[in-house]
């Protein structure tokens, strides 16, 4: 089951995912989903009780319904879109949600906020399904990627990755009239 830390409006993305307050009963921002965990153990980590305190808990394991019903009250809620933050490890669990929550309605654009240790072979999976993809790309050189994230191919990773992100999306970014990214 997939562990979520914490799911809310969140204004802390770029500008063409958070938006801003758009009036009464708009919440607006990105519909985070914080799940548990992560692929890398970054020194540097500014979510490290999510990511790597694991005797604290890093969130609850959730049914896959209830993450479902979560994802449309973020819609609900008014948010832009729903971005997944560091989904790479519970990406079959995030397609089975996605899948329910859009039978029951729910049609913001998904966001894939990654930081980049991804396998192509699981993205492909991610095909016609994630709108937007966010990797947030941390090195260029292996030996520092092992040194502060114990991710010593980080680089080729990332690179694949990227490549299949493009190849799915390509590099023109959709907004609307109001320059949030569709």
């Amino acid at each position: 089951l997939p562990i979520v830390s914490a799911c809310a409006p969140h204004f802390g993305e770029e500008p063409a995912l958070s938006g801003s307050h758009l009036g009464p009963g708009s919440a607006g921002g990105t519909g985070n989903v914080f799940l548990g965990h992560c692929n890398l153990r970054c020194v540097y980590c500014q979510n490290w009780q999510i990511s790597q305190d694991f005797r604290a808990g890093a969130g609850r394991e959730v049914q896959f319904e209830e993450l479902a019903e979560m994802l449309l009250q973020l819609q609900a809620a008014g948010c832009h879109n729903v971005g997944f933050v560091s989904p790479t490890h519970f990406t079959p669990q995030v397609l089975r949600a996605v899948d329910i929550a859009a039978a029951r309605g729910l049609h913001l654009p998904l966001v894939y906020n990654t930081n980049g240790y991804d396998s192509p072979d699981v993205l492909r999976e991610l095909d016609g399904v994630f709108d937007i993809y966010l990797p947030d790309l941390r090195y260029s050189d292996d030996e520092a990627a092992r040194e502060y994230s114990k991710a010593p191919d980080y680089v080729s990773h990332a690179r694949s990755a990227v490549a299949e992100m493009y190849r799915q999306l390509g590099d023109g970014l959709v907004t609307d009239h109001r320059g949030l990214a569709v």
